[in-house]
């Protein structure tokens, strides 16, 4: 009976998730970009005004952590981080002292803008919820000094 139930878990619970995966793979155009130049360059300045007081205008951190560099890739590396994830708690969290507060586009500027920094391959589709579910933030591509 136990055999049983625990076949039921896994047909229920995980196999679903295996299909789900299939699906997202199957939209996502290997080594495609997911931000573009335009979007990068319009979420520098938005960094700038909202993000580098705390992360630094280098992104290697300062009163808030790392946003590249060895300190991020080993973050990265270790949590396993999403990019929706890591969008989401940056949109729901950030600023600190304003958490929420900007528009959803300058969260998705900004979040491009880390991207390119960290020089991650751009392209011609700007960032968006559908296209964080294609990209991965491993392996990391930027220096990590």
């Amino acid at each position: 009976m136990r055999l049983a139930l625990q076949r039921l878990f896994v047909l229920i619970v995980l196999w679903p998730g295996v299909f789900d995966a299939a699906a997202v793979a199957a939209t996502c155009t290997p080594g495609a970009g997911f931000y573009t130049p335009e979007q990068a360059k319009a979420g520098q300045a938005a960094y700038n005004a909202n993000c580098a007081s705390c992360h630094s205008a280098d992104l290697l951190g300062n009163s808030g952590p790392a946003l590249s560099g060895g300190k991020f890739a080993s973050y990265v590396q270790f949590t396993k981080i999403t990019p929706t994830q890591l969008l989401a708690f940056t949109s729901a969290q950030m600023p600190a002292n304003a958490p929420g507060t900007l528009a959803a586009a300058d969260y998705n500027n900004i979040f491009a803008y880390i991207l390119a920094y960290d020089k991650y391959r751009p392209g011609t589709q700007p960032v968006s919820a559908d296209g964080m579910s294609c990209l991965s933030l491993l392996p990391y591509p930027g220096a990590t000094s």
